[in-house]
Protein backbone atom coordinates (compact mmCIF):
# COMPACT_ATOMS: atom_id res chain seq x y z
CA UNK A 1 0.00 0.00 0.00
CA UNK A 2 1.63 3.24 -1.16
CA UNK A 3 1.03 6.38 0.89
CA UNK A 4 0.77 9.90 -0.56
CA UNK A 5 3.52 12.37 0.23
CA UNK A 6 0.99 14.62 1.96
CA UNK A 7 0.19 12.24 4.86
CA UNK A 8 -0.43 14.53 7.88
CA UNK A 9 1.83 14.27 10.91
CA UNK A 10 -1.20 13.45 13.06
CA UNK A 11 -1.72 10.20 11.14
CA UNK A 12 1.77 8.87 11.70
CA UNK A 13 0.76 6.47 14.49
CA UNK A 14 -2.09 5.05 12.43
CA UNK A 15 0.31 3.99 9.70
CA UNK A 16 2.77 2.13 11.87
CA UNK A 17 4.97 5.07 12.77
CA UNK A 18 5.38 6.53 9.27
CA UNK A 19 7.21 9.84 9.61
CA UNK A 20 6.75 13.14 7.82
CA UNK A 21 10.05 14.80 8.69
CA UNK A 22 12.49 15.28 5.79
CA UNK A 23 14.45 12.26 4.59
CA UNK A 24 18.06 12.49 5.79
CA UNK A 25 21.01 10.33 4.81
CA UNK A 26 23.91 9.85 7.21
CA UNK A 27 27.10 7.82 6.73
CA UNK A 28 29.99 6.90 9.00
CA UNK A 29 33.02 5.31 7.30
CA UNK A 30 35.77 3.70 9.38
CA UNK A 31 38.42 1.03 9.05
CA UNK A 32 37.98 -2.03 11.21
CA UNK A 33 40.28 -2.02 14.26
CA UNK A 34 41.53 -5.57 13.61
CA UNK A 35 41.04 -5.64 9.82
CA UNK A 36 42.72 -2.50 8.55
CA UNK A 37 41.91 -3.38 4.92
CA UNK A 38 38.18 -3.46 5.69
CA UNK A 39 36.03 -0.32 5.37
CA UNK A 40 32.93 -0.43 7.53
CA UNK A 41 30.09 1.75 6.21
CA UNK A 42 27.37 2.53 8.75
CA UNK A 43 24.19 4.38 7.70
CA UNK A 44 22.10 3.56 10.76
CA UNK A 45 21.68 7.26 11.64
CA UNK A 46 19.72 7.83 8.41
CA UNK A 47 15.97 8.33 8.71
CA UNK A 48 12.90 10.43 8.11
CA UNK A 49 10.90 10.47 4.92
CA UNK A 50 7.62 8.72 4.11
CA UNK A 51 7.55 5.27 5.63
CA UNK A 52 10.69 3.26 6.28
CA UNK A 53 13.83 3.47 4.15
CA UNK A 54 13.42 1.02 1.29
CA UNK A 55 17.03 0.37 0.29
CA UNK A 56 20.62 1.48 0.90
CA UNK A 57 23.03 1.83 -2.02
CA UNK A 58 26.73 1.89 -1.10
CA UNK A 59 29.74 2.71 -3.29
CA UNK A 60 33.31 4.00 -2.93
CA UNK A 61 35.52 6.22 -5.13
CA UNK A 62 39.24 6.93 -4.89
CA UNK A 63 40.93 10.35 -4.63
CA UNK A 64 40.54 10.78 -8.41
CA UNK A 65 36.79 10.07 -8.22
CA UNK A 66 37.16 6.68 -9.90
CA UNK A 67 34.70 4.01 -8.78
CA UNK A 68 36.62 1.32 -6.86
CA UNK A 69 33.87 -0.59 -5.03
CA UNK A 70 30.15 -1.12 -5.51
CA UNK A 71 27.55 -0.04 -6.04
CA UNK A 72 25.79 -2.57 -3.82
CA UNK A 73 22.07 -2.28 -3.06
CA UNK A 74 21.19 -3.82 0.29
CA UNK A 75 18.30 -3.77 2.74
CA UNK A 76 20.47 -3.42 5.84
CA UNK A 77 22.08 -0.08 6.84
CA UNK A 78 25.58 -1.52 7.20
CA UNK A 79 27.96 -2.80 4.56
CA UNK A 80 31.69 -3.12 3.98
CA UNK A 81 34.40 -3.45 1.34
CA UNK A 82 37.99 -4.70 1.34
CA UNK A 83 40.27 -2.03 -0.17
CA UNK A 84 44.05 -1.48 -0.55
CA UNK A 85 46.05 1.48 0.76
CA UNK A 86 44.68 4.84 -0.35
CA UNK A 87 42.37 7.80 0.26
CA UNK A 88 38.70 7.16 -0.47
CA UNK A 89 35.25 8.70 -0.24
CA UNK A 90 32.34 6.39 0.51
CA UNK A 91 28.72 7.16 -0.41
CA UNK A 92 25.28 5.96 0.55
CA UNK A 93 22.01 6.82 -1.13
CA UNK A 94 18.69 6.05 0.55
CA UNK A 95 15.18 5.85 -0.87
CA UNK A 96 11.89 6.10 1.01
CA UNK A 97 8.51 4.71 -0.02
CA UNK A 98 7.54 7.90 -1.83
CA UNK A 99 10.64 7.64 -4.02
CA UNK A 100 12.57 10.50 -2.38
CA UNK A 101 16.35 10.07 -2.53
CA UNK A 102 19.08 11.47 -0.30
CA UNK A 103 22.85 10.95 -0.48
CA UNK A 104 25.57 11.21 2.17
CA UNK A 105 29.31 10.66 1.96
CA UNK A 106 32.30 10.27 4.26
CA UNK A 107 36.06 10.24 3.72
CA UNK A 108 38.18 7.32 4.89
CA UNK A 109 41.87 6.39 4.62
CA UNK A 110 43.23 2.85 4.37
CA UNK A 111 46.75 2.77 5.79
CA UNK A 112 50.03 1.77 4.12
CA UNK A 113 50.12 -1.55 6.00
CA UNK A 114 47.44 -2.85 3.64
CA UNK A 115 48.58 -4.53 0.41
CA UNK A 116 46.87 -5.53 -2.83
CA UNK A 117 48.33 -8.92 -3.71
CA UNK A 118 49.18 -10.05 -7.23
CA UNK A 119 46.32 -12.55 -7.09
CA UNK A 120 43.86 -9.69 -6.50
CA UNK A 121 43.29 -10.39 -2.79
CA UNK A 122 43.58 -7.63 -0.19
CA UNK A 123 45.82 -8.28 2.85
CA UNK A 124 46.38 -6.63 6.21
CA UNK A 125 48.31 -7.65 9.34
CA UNK A 126 47.16 -7.43 12.95
CA UNK A 127 49.64 -8.84 15.46
CA UNK A 128 50.50 -12.40 14.43
CA UNK A 129 47.49 -12.60 12.09
CA UNK A 130 47.82 -12.04 8.34
CA UNK A 131 44.28 -11.55 7.07
CA UNK A 132 43.35 -11.83 3.40
CA UNK A 133 39.99 -11.32 1.71
CA UNK A 134 39.75 -13.23 -1.56
CA UNK A 135 38.92 -11.23 -4.71
CA UNK A 136 35.30 -10.49 -5.55
CA UNK A 137 36.19 -10.46 -9.26
CA UNK A 138 37.39 -14.09 -9.46
CA UNK A 139 35.91 -17.50 -8.70
CA UNK A 140 39.05 -19.64 -8.29
CA UNK A 141 42.47 -19.23 -6.69
CA UNK A 142 45.55 -21.24 -5.72
CA UNK A 143 46.03 -21.07 -1.96
CA UNK A 144 49.76 -21.62 -2.55
CA UNK A 145 49.86 -18.26 -4.37
CA UNK A 146 48.08 -16.60 -1.46
CA UNK A 147 50.62 -18.09 0.97
CA UNK A 148 53.60 -16.82 -1.05
CA UNK A 149 52.53 -13.23 -0.44
CA UNK A 150 51.48 -13.67 3.18
CA UNK A 151 54.11 -12.11 5.45
CA UNK A 152 56.00 -14.73 7.49
CA UNK A 153 53.70 -17.66 6.65
CA UNK A 154 55.02 -21.11 5.71
CA UNK A 155 53.47 -24.39 4.53
CA UNK A 156 52.93 -25.38 8.18
CA UNK A 157 51.48 -22.06 9.42
CA UNK A 158 47.97 -22.24 10.87
CA UNK A 159 45.53 -21.21 8.11
CA UNK A 160 41.93 -20.31 8.88
CA UNK A 161 39.51 -20.65 5.98
CA UNK A 162 36.42 -18.61 6.76
CA UNK A 163 33.18 -18.24 4.82
CA UNK A 164 30.44 -15.73 5.63
CA UNK A 165 26.99 -16.11 4.07
CA UNK A 166 24.83 -13.28 2.77
CA UNK A 167 22.02 -11.58 4.63
CA UNK A 168 18.38 -11.82 3.62
CA UNK A 169 16.09 -8.90 2.93
CA UNK A 170 13.61 -7.00 5.08
CA UNK A 171 9.90 -7.67 4.72
CA UNK A 172 7.89 -4.96 3.04
CA UNK A 173 6.34 -2.34 5.34
CA UNK A 174 2.60 -2.01 4.99
CA UNK A 175 0.44 -0.92 7.93
CA UNK A 176 3.10 -2.25 10.31
CA UNK A 177 6.82 -2.72 9.72
CA UNK A 178 8.17 -5.76 7.94
CA UNK A 179 10.38 -8.30 9.68
CA UNK A 180 14.17 -8.12 9.72
CA UNK A 181 16.48 -10.72 8.15
CA UNK A 182 18.43 -13.10 10.36
CA UNK A 183 22.18 -12.99 10.99
CA UNK A 184 24.40 -14.52 8.33
CA UNK A 185 25.86 -18.00 8.59
CA UNK A 186 29.54 -18.69 9.28
CA UNK A 187 31.82 -21.63 8.53
CA UNK A 188 35.50 -22.11 9.40
CA UNK A 189 38.10 -24.84 9.18
CA UNK A 190 41.69 -24.56 10.45
CA UNK A 191 44.51 -26.24 8.62
CA UNK A 192 47.83 -25.40 6.94
CA UNK A 193 48.77 -25.37 3.29
CA UNK A 194 50.44 -28.77 3.64
CA UNK A 195 47.48 -30.07 5.67
CA UNK A 196 45.02 -28.77 3.07
CA UNK A 197 46.90 -30.51 0.26
CA UNK A 198 47.03 -33.73 2.27
CA UNK A 199 43.25 -33.60 2.76
CA UNK A 200 42.14 -32.51 -0.71
CA UNK A 201 45.09 -33.44 -2.95
CA UNK A 202 45.35 -29.92 -4.35
CA UNK A 203 45.67 -26.28 -3.26
CA UNK A 204 43.51 -24.89 -6.09
CA UNK A 205 39.97 -24.02 -5.04
CA UNK A 206 36.79 -22.55 -6.45
CA UNK A 207 34.60 -20.23 -4.40
CA UNK A 208 31.35 -18.32 -4.73
CA UNK A 209 30.32 -15.32 -2.63
CA UNK A 210 26.64 -15.10 -1.67
CA UNK A 211 24.48 -12.27 -2.96
CA UNK A 212 22.39 -10.44 -0.38
CA UNK A 213 18.62 -10.52 -0.45
CA UNK A 214 16.42 -7.43 -0.78
CA UNK A 215 12.69 -6.93 -1.22
CA UNK A 216 10.11 -5.60 -3.60
CA UNK A 217 6.55 -6.25 -2.44
CA UNK A 218 5.90 -8.88 0.19
CA UNK A 219 8.53 -10.74 2.16
CA UNK A 220 12.29 -10.33 1.91
CA UNK A 221 14.46 -12.57 -0.23
CA UNK A 222 16.77 -15.10 1.37
CA UNK A 223 20.53 -14.52 1.25
CA UNK A 224 22.69 -16.85 -0.83
CA UNK A 225 25.35 -19.09 0.69
CA UNK A 226 29.12 -18.65 0.38
CA UNK A 227 31.04 -21.79 -0.56
CA UNK A 228 34.58 -23.04 -1.25
CA UNK A 229 35.29 -26.38 -2.90
CA UNK A 230 37.99 -28.16 -4.90
CA UNK A 231 37.64 -28.66 -8.63
CA UNK A 232 35.96 -26.43 -11.18
CA UNK A 233 32.54 -28.13 -11.34
CA UNK A 234 29.89 -27.73 -8.68
CA UNK A 235 30.58 -30.50 -6.12
CA UNK A 236 28.39 -33.59 -6.08
CA UNK A 237 29.95 -34.98 -2.90
CA UNK A 238 30.62 -33.29 0.42
CA UNK A 239 34.18 -34.69 0.34
CA UNK A 240 35.11 -31.94 -2.16
CA UNK A 241 33.66 -29.14 -0.06
CA UNK A 242 35.87 -27.05 2.23
CA UNK A 243 33.25 -24.74 3.79
CA UNK A 244 29.67 -23.59 3.20
CA UNK A 245 28.18 -20.64 5.10
CA UNK A 246 24.40 -20.46 4.92
CA UNK A 247 22.52 -17.31 4.00
CA UNK A 248 19.96 -15.85 6.37
CA UNK A 249 16.21 -15.95 5.87
CA UNK A 250 14.25 -12.90 4.79
CA UNK A 251 11.74 -11.09 6.99
CA UNK A 252 8.00 -11.42 6.52
CA UNK A 253 5.81 -8.59 5.24
CA UNK A 254 4.18 -6.35 7.81
CA UNK A 255 0.38 -6.31 7.74
CA UNK A 256 -1.85 -5.25 10.58
CA UNK A 257 0.86 -6.83 12.77
CA UNK A 258 4.63 -6.51 12.65
CA UNK A 259 6.21 -8.91 10.13
CA UNK A 260 8.14 -11.82 11.60
CA UNK A 261 11.96 -11.92 11.44
CA UNK A 262 13.94 -14.30 9.28
CA UNK A 263 16.10 -17.05 10.76
CA UNK A 264 19.89 -16.88 11.02
CA UNK A 265 22.25 -18.96 8.94
CA UNK A 266 24.02 -21.82 10.69
CA UNK A 267 27.36 -21.61 12.53
CA UNK A 268 29.91 -24.35 11.72
CA UNK A 269 33.25 -23.57 13.38
CA UNK A 270 35.57 -26.60 13.18
CA UNK A 271 38.50 -24.76 14.82
CA UNK A 272 38.77 -27.36 17.59
CA UNK A 273 37.36 -30.39 15.78
CA UNK A 274 39.12 -32.86 13.50
CA UNK A 275 35.71 -34.03 12.32
CA UNK A 276 33.39 -32.15 10.00
CA UNK A 277 30.97 -29.75 11.71
CA UNK A 278 27.40 -29.01 10.62
CA UNK A 279 25.64 -25.84 11.73
CA UNK A 280 21.86 -25.77 11.65
CA UNK A 281 20.12 -22.64 10.47
CA UNK A 282 17.45 -21.03 12.64
CA UNK A 283 13.71 -21.38 12.02
CA UNK A 284 11.97 -18.28 10.73
CA UNK A 285 9.71 -16.33 13.08
CA UNK A 286 5.96 -16.81 13.19
CA UNK A 287 3.51 -19.70 13.32
CA UNK A 288 4.42 -20.66 9.74
CA UNK A 289 8.09 -19.70 9.72
CA UNK A 290 10.41 -21.46 7.31
CA UNK A 291 12.30 -24.39 8.78
CA UNK A 292 16.11 -24.31 9.07
CA UNK A 293 18.53 -26.00 6.71
CA UNK A 294 20.65 -28.53 8.61
CA UNK A 295 23.16 -31.28 7.85
CA UNK A 296 22.35 -31.09 4.15
CA UNK A 297 18.61 -31.37 4.76
CA UNK A 298 16.21 -28.65 3.68
CA UNK A 299 14.00 -26.85 6.15
CA UNK A 300 10.54 -26.83 4.66
CA UNK A 301 7.93 -25.14 6.81
CA UNK A 302 5.11 -27.06 8.37
CA UNK A 303 2.43 -26.14 5.84
CA UNK A 304 4.55 -27.75 3.09
CA UNK A 305 3.28 -25.57 0.29
CA UNK A 306 5.08 -26.65 -2.85
CA UNK A 307 6.26 -23.16 -3.79
CA UNK A 308 7.82 -22.64 -0.37
CA UNK A 309 9.98 -25.76 -0.41
CA UNK A 310 13.73 -25.53 -0.32
CA UNK A 311 16.13 -28.24 -1.44
CA UNK A 312 18.50 -30.69 0.19
CA UNK A 313 22.17 -31.16 -0.53
CA UNK A 314 25.33 -29.17 -1.11
CA UNK A 315 24.24 -25.58 -1.48
CA UNK A 316 20.54 -26.38 -1.34
CA UNK A 317 18.59 -23.32 -2.38
CA UNK A 318 16.24 -21.43 -0.11
CA UNK A 319 12.46 -21.81 -0.22
CA UNK A 320 10.95 -19.61 -2.90
CA UNK A 321 7.82 -18.62 -4.68
CA UNK A 322 9.43 -18.05 -8.10
CA UNK A 323 12.39 -19.05 -10.23
CA UNK A 324 14.42 -15.86 -9.72
CA UNK A 325 16.87 -16.65 -6.93
CA UNK A 326 19.67 -14.74 -5.23
CA UNK A 327 22.92 -15.98 -6.72
CA UNK A 328 26.55 -14.91 -6.25
CA UNK A 329 28.41 -11.63 -6.45
CA UNK A 330 31.42 -13.11 -8.28
CA UNK A 331 29.59 -15.01 -11.01
CA UNK A 332 26.99 -17.72 -11.47
CA UNK A 333 27.95 -21.26 -10.53
CA UNK A 334 27.77 -23.67 -13.45
CA UNK A 335 26.14 -26.79 -12.07
CA UNK A 336 24.65 -29.97 -13.37
CA UNK A 337 21.36 -29.48 -11.55
CA UNK A 338 19.45 -26.26 -10.95
CA UNK A 339 18.52 -27.37 -7.43
CA UNK A 340 22.10 -27.92 -6.23
CA UNK A 341 23.28 -24.34 -6.11
CA UNK A 342 23.36 -22.36 -2.89
CA UNK A 343 21.08 -19.58 -4.02
CA UNK A 344 18.82 -17.70 -1.65
CA UNK A 345 15.08 -17.91 -2.21
CA UNK A 346 13.15 -15.10 -3.89
CA UNK A 347 9.93 -14.09 -2.15
CA UNK A 348 6.91 -13.33 -4.28
CA UNK A 349 4.49 -13.66 -1.35
CA UNK A 350 4.07 -12.23 2.11
CA UNK A 351 6.39 -14.68 3.84
CA UNK A 352 10.17 -14.26 3.83
CA UNK A 353 12.22 -16.55 1.62
CA UNK A 354 14.75 -19.03 2.97
CA UNK A 355 18.54 -18.68 2.83
CA UNK A 356 20.70 -20.98 0.72
CA UNK A 357 23.21 -23.32 2.34
CA UNK A 358 24.02 -26.93 3.21
CA UNK A 359 20.33 -27.63 3.02
CA UNK A 360 18.34 -24.49 2.16
CA UNK A 361 16.05 -22.78 4.66
CA UNK A 362 12.33 -23.09 4.03
CA UNK A 363 10.21 -20.15 2.92
CA UNK A 364 7.79 -18.52 5.35
CA UNK A 365 4.14 -18.13 4.38
CA UNK A 366 1.42 -15.56 4.88
CA UNK A 367 -0.43 -15.49 8.17
CA UNK A 368 -3.71 -13.66 8.79
CA UNK A 369 -2.15 -10.36 9.84
CA UNK A 370 1.52 -10.63 8.73
CA UNK A 371 4.13 -12.64 6.90
CA UNK A 372 6.28 -15.20 8.67
CA UNK A 373 10.06 -15.29 8.31
CA UNK A 374 12.18 -17.49 6.09
CA UNK A 375 14.47 -20.10 7.63
CA UNK A 376 18.26 -19.78 7.66
CA UNK A 377 20.45 -21.98 5.48
CA UNK A 378 22.65 -24.68 7.00
CA UNK A 379 26.45 -24.38 7.23
CA UNK A 380 29.27 -26.92 6.96
CA UNK A 381 33.01 -27.01 7.66
CA UNK A 382 35.37 -29.86 6.92
CA UNK A 383 37.36 -31.14 9.89
CA UNK A 384 40.46 -29.20 10.92
CA UNK A 385 44.01 -30.59 10.77
CA UNK A 386 45.09 -28.04 13.43
CA UNK A 387 42.86 -28.05 16.52
CA UNK A 388 45.06 -26.09 18.96
CA UNK A 389 44.65 -22.57 17.59
CA UNK A 390 42.64 -20.90 20.35
CA UNK A 391 42.38 -17.60 18.47
CA UNK A 392 40.62 -19.36 15.61
CA UNK A 393 38.16 -20.95 18.03
CA UNK A 394 37.18 -17.43 19.17
CA UNK A 395 36.92 -15.95 15.66
CA UNK A 396 34.03 -13.57 15.05
CA UNK A 397 31.16 -14.65 12.80
CA UNK A 398 30.46 -11.03 11.79
CA UNK A 399 32.05 -10.08 8.47
CA UNK A 400 30.60 -6.55 8.43
CA UNK A 401 29.16 -7.14 4.97
CA UNK A 402 25.65 -7.78 3.71
CA UNK A 403 27.12 -9.88 0.89
CA UNK A 404 29.19 -13.04 1.22
CA UNK A 405 32.89 -12.89 2.13
CA UNK A 406 35.66 -15.51 1.83
CA UNK A 407 38.60 -14.81 4.15
CA UNK A 408 41.95 -16.55 4.70
CA UNK A 409 43.81 -15.86 7.95
CA UNK A 410 47.38 -17.05 8.67
CA UNK A 411 48.31 -17.19 12.36
CA UNK A 412 52.09 -16.96 12.39
CA UNK A 413 52.15 -17.88 16.09
CA UNK A 414 50.80 -21.41 15.48
CA UNK A 415 52.10 -24.23 13.28
CA UNK A 416 50.94 -27.75 12.70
Amino acid sequence: MWLPVSVPQSLSGRFGGFRCEPLKASLRATTHPRLSHWIDLDARASGGGIGAIEHYRFWVVDHRDRLVAGPRIVDVPRHGFALPHGRYRAFVSIVDRAGAVEIASAAVIVGPEVRLLDCGAVMSIWGALTQIDLPTTAASIDLADVLKEASGATDSTSMWIQAFGATGGYGQNEIEKGGSPGAVGFAQTVTSLSGFKSTFGTTVVSYYLGDNGSHDLGGGDGGASTIMFTGSAWPTTIANVVVIAGGSGGGGEGGTSHGEDGGAGGIANAASSSSAVNGSGVIGGGDSGGGPGHNGNSGNQAAKLADQWSTDGIGGYGGTGSDVLREFTNGSAVDAGYQTTGRGGNSDGDGGAGGGGYGGGGGGVNETTKGSGGGGGGSYATGSTITTDTQAAAASNDSGSASGVMRIVFNNAVSG
